[in-house]
């Protein structure tokens, strides 16, 4: 019995010391993630330039590593994604439409519904396109917001055919978004 608890108490100290070390997709954004039977909770992203959370998932999604992205997940069975990413740097106010298109350069023959939105207490562009990605159909909904020195983008995207059946998921994920606020530098302004 006592053996049992030495080796419990090994496990519970060693295992979490061995995979923060092996963890290859924190190399550039911190990201705490809560998985519960019924989804995922909202995320938290920590970077060294910005701070930011996003709402919760539900049952379906998992944890996808994504490359550039923050944090991305996928549901399988409706083969659906999506992510948030951050860019941050010494942006002057730049109009929404202007952030939009830098997501959609690659997508052709687009069709884009798109409209003025608040996150975060903040004007936000939220974008439907429809059209082909490298000669693929495919539907996009895309959240585009800029606070203080950084653009926050969140995407999703799906087949056309799937888009809808998790479109009210991604919603939710992008009206849980807050940003954590940069205090004012005035060496920024020179």
């Amino acid at each position: 019995m006592k053996r049992r608890w030495i080796v419990i108490l090994l496990a519970a100290c060693l295992v979490p010391a061995f995979c923060m070390g092996c963890n290859k997709h924190l190399r550039k954004a911190q990201v705490i993630l809560f998985k519960t039977p019924a989804g995922i909770e909202p995320v938290t992203v920590t970077r060294p330039d910005t701070s930011y959370k996003t709402g919760g998932l539900p049952f379906g999604w998992k944890r996808l590593d994504m490359g550039q992205a923050d944090i991305a997940f996928e549901n399988t069975y409706h083969k659906s994604t999506i992510f948030a990413s951050a860019h941050c740097g010494y942006y002057k106010q730049v109009p929404l439409n202007a952030l939009r298109n830098h997501i959609l350069m690659d997508i052709t023959e687009r069709e884009i519904k798109q409209d003025e939105t608040v996150l975060d207490n903040r004007t936000a562009l939220r974008v439907i396109v429809t059209g082909r990605y490298d000669g693929a159909p495919i539907k996009m909904g895309l959240y585009t917001v800029q606070i203080d020195q950084c653009i926050y983008d969140l995407v999703y995207m799906s087949a056309p055919e799937r888009f809808d059946a998790c479109l009210t998921d991604f919603d939710e994920f992008a009206y849980g978004f807050s940003a954590k606020r940069k205090p004012y530098d005035p060496k920024e302004d020179r």
